[in-house]
Parts: C-alpha cells; sequence; structure tokens
C-alpha cells in the first residue's frame, strides 16, 4: 500500500491503517464540515474564493501539521488548486481503503480455506 501522498511536487506521509493519521483525517473532515454549514454564498466572490480556500487550508494543516495547506498548494489562493487538493488526497485516501480492504477479503479467504480443508467449524458461534 503507498502510504506517501505526493502533491505539487511535494510528498506527505500519510497511512489510514495507523491510528494517529486516522485521528486526524477524522478531526479535519469534522471542521471541514463544520466549516462549511457557517459557509455563506452571499458574499462577495473574492471572499467566496478566499472562504474556500481557507477551509480546505485548514483540513490539510489539520491532517499534515501547520502550515502544510500552504506548503501543498502555494502561498496564491486558487479554489482550483485546492479544489484539486483535496479531491486527490481523498482519491488517494479511498485507495488505501480500497487495498485495506482486499487484503483483509485476501486473508478471509485463505483462512477460511485452510479451516475447511482441516474439517474446521468456520460458522459464527452466536
Amino acid at each position: 500500500m503507498n502510504k506517501n501522498w505526493t502533491w505539487n511536487k511535494i510528498t506527505m506521509p500519510f497511512d489510514i491503517s495507523e491510528v494517529g493519521c486516522m485521528n486526524r483525517l477524522l478531526a479535519a473532515l469534522g471542521g471541514l464540515r463544520n466549516n462549511l454549514a457557517g459557509f455563506r454564498r452571499d458574499q462577495d466572490a473574492d471572499d467566496l474564493l478566499s472562504c474556500h480556500c481557507g477551509i480546505l487550508q485548514e483540513f490539510f494543516d489539520e491532517v499534515f501539521g501547520d502550515g502544510a495547506g500552504e506548503t501543498l498548494c502555494g502561498t496564491v489562493l486558487s479554489a482550483e488548486v485546492y479544489s484539486r487538493a483535496y479531491i486527490d488526497f481523498m482519491d488517494f485516501v479511498n485507495g488505501q481503503i480500497d487495498e485495506l480492504n482486499r487484503l483483509r477479503q485476501e486473508t478471509e479467504e485463505k483462512y477460511l480455506a485452510r479451516a475447511a480443508a482441516l474439517g474446521l467449524n468456520t460458522e459464527c458461534a452466536v
């Protein structure tokens, strides 16, 4: 499983199977949800763009540490850059989840086949 996400030639370690990474991601997603709830669409266009970038910058800072959003996306606040970075990161996370699910499934199949070959009961005892 790839445990390094690269964006804009910057590589950040992230492992969804590691508790600290999962906790930071969950906290960042919670913060993102709260920030989006307060997002006002009746603002001027420049305020909307700035707010959009700020929300995603905060998300990356929560996941990777203070200053990560700016490091990844640059000092120019571009809603397109921040949006593309967020989408790419979430695709990366989903790929890690898919890999963990594949590993779990392979392991279950392997050990269920071994148990069946040995004549062991694999039914749930509940």
